[in-house]
């Protein structure tokens, strides 16, 4: 019996192995039975693989008195790829006559391959202009005197914060001396908890 860890379309080109092996008619009652051996695959699921393998013309289905049944023959296999490399050949005639079609209609605009490759050049370069022009804006951006300004009173206002954090820490380290009468290993300690240096700086 084939794993049942198969990939579905594993599962299928057993079940149509099974048919061409076979080469006769089944009824649904015997595929319930016969082809979750010879698939690896659950009496449940046996009719949605059917399905699978009829709406893709692989095989053949017909009501015969009270019942379905299923076959599939070699030869109806060769004419079903047979049927589809038609349909591929048509499709690939289509195209084509598609591409010769725009390429009339070019040529009939006055648009010839090289001036197409040109414009395909130009519609480069101009994407690598636009990005140089944003990198350039970028640093227009930084080098603004306006922009300097307000980067100066914001380095300003952050002087007088910093400033006014040093003296809060001086007060409280004042605090610190009085409150334990200078005693050096709590103020220690007291800077530690702070992150303070033994001498701060003004900015």
């Amino acid at each position: 019996m084939p794993p049942k860890t198969l990939p579905p379309q594993a599962k299928l080109n057993l079940i149509l192995a099974y048919f061409h092996t076979t080469g006769t008619a089944h009824s649904i009652k015997d595929l319930e039975k016969s082809l979750p051996g010879a698939a690896g695959i659950s009496p449940m699921v046996v009719k949605d693989f059917l399905t699978a393998l009829s709406d893709e013309g692989l095989i053949r289905v017909e009501k015969i008195g009270s019942g379905n049944w299923y076959w599939s023959f070699k030869s109806d296999e060769k004419k079903h790829k047979g049927r589809v490399l038609e349909g591929l050949e048509k499709e690939l005639v289509k195209l084509g006559k598609a591409i010769e079609d725009v390429k009339a209609a070019l040529v009939k605009e006055g648009i010839e391959e090289e001036e197409l490759e040109l414009r395909r050049e130009m519609a480069g370069k101009i994407e690598e202009l636009k990005k140089m022009k944003g990198e350039m804006e970028e640093e227009l951006k930084i080098c603004d005197p306006r922009a300097m300004d307000k980067k100066r009173i914001e380095i300003g206002e952050m002087k007088v914060k910093v400033n006014m954090c040093t003296d809060d820490l001086y007060a409280l380290e004042s605090y610190v001396r009085e409150a334990t009468n200078n005693d050096r290993e709590k103020l220690e300690a007291c800077r530690k908890m702070f992150g303070m240096e033994e001498e701060l700086e003004y900015v």
